[in-house]
């Protein structure tokens, strides 16, 4: 065959910033110029005329049909909601209520001169959970939320002229429980605090809203213009349409279900196949987004990192079991393919009879499937071949440990400018030049042009921000943040990979470094009442209290990582101390690798506790854990748990708001839920099950690892994101 060497001219190019138009009509964006003219780029959001303060009630969100704000709207930084607006059913369905009418939810909406009910009633009329009547009483737990347009007045605790109702507070009007313990409002917003927004996911949707979870394997569709991609963490198949960069799910919901992760994929004759985990070769109707198990005869079962290849003329070639097999994608027949018994990482076909494989030790070997030879091509360790490779105009594209490698065949393999923070990365590439690059660290989709070269341009999802940079909003970073404390103003943040506590100023979102605790903390986090923070080290496992006033450390208890023992200061040893809960009468309850300890303030004596714990909450004697889907009260001195909530995914932190509730972060569906601790009623705060991605805007909205929790004033509640490397506000 006729070898063309590829032609790389390198010039830099500019990419733009996403905007994503989600369903409920607000204009999100993520940086300064990804607004439409006259729009400014705040708290996450497109803004006519921009708050102050992220979350703040001052300015109008944008629509995304008009770029304008909702007439008479207002609302906690977010944006306005109009007459008749939905009203969602708890954990359930979505339902509607308008002035005069009646209906179940956790948000109520009404227009101008009537009043509602945050479980979705208005005007003289209050509802239960399963949907209610006139002058009724709501049952306690449904509703979270109330808001209303210009004019309206609207009640938390679910009532109004008609009667009584519950809420999911612990305050109380009429004779009602509201979520923020008083009369009227109640939180309508996430928003985004601090940080930036952005790492794994999963949500569908365009450009910079989609997410992904270790994205792999890639297979184009030029004609269709689609790009298919293995979203392995997230067991699914993804369809990307370039050009407009929207992203949907072909096949898969989770990983659960029957479909596996899913690694190579490769497109034949128009049909998409994939290397499952589960040792299979899969198949895919792109029409219909019907999944199958291929079978085929050859060399063995596949393993995880087997590529796969079509050649353009019928046949997908697989590497397996120490071979390569030939499959004929019209009538499934298959074979060895002569003289390949080795393990291979990537293969490519030319369709032209030549299929090439990259080799374990730096070779890329050619095949002459015609004349059956096999020639090794290269042995340069200096770009060798360590996952897929794509194959265009006599050059071969593959993955190496530091970037995207070129081999002109002519030539010798070099690595491509710029391509270095997407390894370790999957490619496909179009008749034009242009690479697409799933990379798996980055969880991002990206578009690298052969002419014109760097930089790659992230088509869909959000890649990660993280850092330990000070400043207001957006312009700070966390990496890991964990466990949350909030004295007043001030929201202290466990921020766990940086190792340090860092300070974040409510009011003006401004976030500092509590310069002192860098490298001594990161772990469990809790504030006492005398303004002192219980820090604890990863590297040592040591807990010590950190002064508030007077910006010193002191040493309480632990001095090294290892088996959990009992003792006093230094004799005790912590395995793990991730998680801390004061209880404001002299004891802080560690939760040490999921087991429970407590320790004494006074004295640093520390004691292990009969129970296991994912998280933790104490105060006025009561003692809360999480394990597993459960939720327990439980008596250190009795050593005995009582489950109060059931049905979670993967209940995690914990945080009481003194009023009769507790909060749980469900680390498994990426929700925040509340507990009234007197009826036992469980009710949604934030977060969409089943969808992961960090999205400002109207309650639930939705977010991604909700890691720490802190009640703020009011209903507030503040969340650290740990993927996210954020920390937001519902409000």
């Amino acid at each position: 065959m006729t070898r063309r060497a590829a032609l790389f001219a390198l010039a830099a190019a500019s990419s733009a910033a996403c905007v994503s138009y989600p369903s409920d009509g607000t204009l999100l964006c993520s940086a300064e110029g990804a607004c439409p003219s006259g729009l400014t780029c705040a708290c996450g959001a497109c803004w006519a005329t921009a708050p102050a303060v992220c979350g703040s009630s001052t300015g109008a969100a944008a629509s995304a049909s008009s770029g304008g704000s909702s007439a008479g709207a207002t609302g906690s930084g977010g944006a306005g909601e109009t007459s008749g607006g939905s009203s969602s059913a708890g954990l359930g369905t979505t339902g509607h209520a308008s002035a005069g009418s009646s209906g179940s939810g956790t948000i109520g909406t009404a227009s101008g001169g009537s009043s509602a009910s945050a479980s979705g009633s208005a005007t003289g009329a209050s509802s239960s959970a399963s949907g209610g009547s006139s002058g009724g009483q709501a049952s306690s737990g449904t509703g979270s939320t109330g808001s209303a347009a210009a004019g309206t007045t609207t009640s938390s605790s679910g009532s109004s002229a008609g009667g009584p109702g519950g809420g999911i507070g612990g305050g109380s009007t009429s004779g009602g429980a509201g979520l923020s313990g008083g009369s009227t409002g109640g939180p309508t917003q996430l928003v985004l605090l601090a940080g930036q927004l952005g790492g794994s996911g999963n949500l569908d949707g365009v450009g910079s809203a989609a997410r992904f979870n270790n994205p792999r394997g890639v297979a184009l569709d030029e004609d269709a213009g689609v790009l298919y991609v293995a979203d392995s963490f997230n067991c699914r198949i993804r369809k990307v349409v370039l050009g407009t960069d929207r992203v949907s799910t072909l096949s898969g919901r989770s990983c659960t279900g029957a479909l596996p992760s899913m690694n190579a994929l490769a497109l034949q004759s128009g049909v998409l196949f994939g290397v499952g985990n589960d040792g299979n070769l899969w198949r895919f109707d792109t029409s219909l987004g019907s999944a199958s198990v291929q079978s085929f005869q050859g060399a063995g079962s596949l393993g995880p990192n087997d590529p796969i290849a079509g050649d353009g003329q019928g046949n997908v070639f697989v590497s397996v079991g120490g071979g390569v097999i030939a499959l004929d994608v019209a009538t499934g027949a298959s074979q060895d393919v002569a003289g390949l018994s080795g393990d291979y990482l990537g293969l490519a076909d030319d369709g032209a009879g030549d299929l090439f494989l990259g080799a374990l030790g730096c070779s890329i070997l050619e095949d002459d499937l015609d004349a059956g030879t096999i020639s090794t091509l290269s042995n340069s360790c200096q770009a060798p071949p360590a996952g897929p490779m794509v194959y265009s105009a006599g050059s071969l594209f593959y993955c190496s440990p530091t970037g995207i490698a070129g081999f002109p065949l002519s030539a010798s393999p070099g690595l491509l400018p710029g391509t270095g923070p997407l390894s370790p990365c999957w490619p496909a590439i179009d008749g034009s030049g242009n690479l697409y690059i799933a990379s798996m660290g980055r969880s991002t989709v990206s578009e690298y042009s052969l002419s014109a070269g760097p930089p790659a341009t992230a088509i869909a999802g959000l890649d990660i921000h993280a850092g330990t940079a000070d400043g207001v909003g957006a312009a700070a970073t966390f990496f890991g943040p964990g466990e949350l404390a909030l004295d007043g103003e001030t929201l202290y943040v466990s921020d766990g990979d940086n190792e340090r506590v860092r300070a974040v100023d409510v009011a003006t979102a401004a976030v500092t470094t509590l310069d002192a605790t860098e490298g001594v903390a990161g772990l469990g986090l809790a504030l006492d009442a005398s303004g002192v923070l219980y820090v604890a080290s990863p590297g040592t496992c040591a807990i010590a209290g950190f002064s508030l006033d007077g910006g010193t450390l002191t040493p309480l208890a632990g001095s090294s990582c290892g088996p959990p023992q009992d003792g006093t200061g230094a004799s005790a040893v912590f395995n793990y101390p991730s998680v801390f809960a004061d209880d404001g009468a002299g004891t802080l309850y560690v939760v040490d690798r999921n087991a429970l300890r407590q320790v004494a303030l006074a004295t640093g004596q520390v004691v292990s506790l009969n129970v296991s714990a994912s998280g933790v909450a104490a105060a006025g004697g009561g003692v809360y854990v999480s394990q597993g889907g459960s939720v327990f009260s439980f008596d250190p001195a009795a050593g005995t748990q009582v489950a109060i909530a059931t049905g979670f995914s993967a209940a995690g932190a914990l945080a009481l708001d003194g009023l009769g509730g507790l909060y749980v972060a469900d680390d498994g569906d990426a929700t925040v839920q509340r507990i009234d601790l007197t009826s036992g009623a469980v009710a949604l705060v934030a977060g969409s099950a089943g969808s992961e991605g960090v999205t400002p805007g109207p309650l639930p909205a939705i977010l991604n690892q909700p890691a720490g929790l802190a009640p703020g004033p009011g209903g507030t509640l503040f969340i650290s994101d740990g993927v996210e490397n954020a920390i937001l506000e519902v409000r």
